[in-house]
């Protein structure tokens, strides 16, 4: 029986680490960009409309 507490407290200690780092992670504060010359969303997704418009005129 002493083994069997022993892997609970094992499995709950690890949970409550795994999950005490992504609480931490997810409470940093994060900056808006990365640096000149970085693709933003917008551009990325003109981009890509851009290539599906020439995909249909060719196919």
């Amino acid at each position: 029986m002493v083994f069997g507490s022993w892997i609970s407290l094992c499995c709950l200690v690890v949970l409550s680490a795994s999950w005490g780092s992504v609480w931490v992670r997810a409470q940093r504060p994060q900056h808006a960009g990365a640096g000149e010359g970085v693709t933003t969303v917008w551009q990325l997704k003109a981009q890509i409309e851009a290539e599906n418009a020439q995909r249909e005129r060719v196919g």
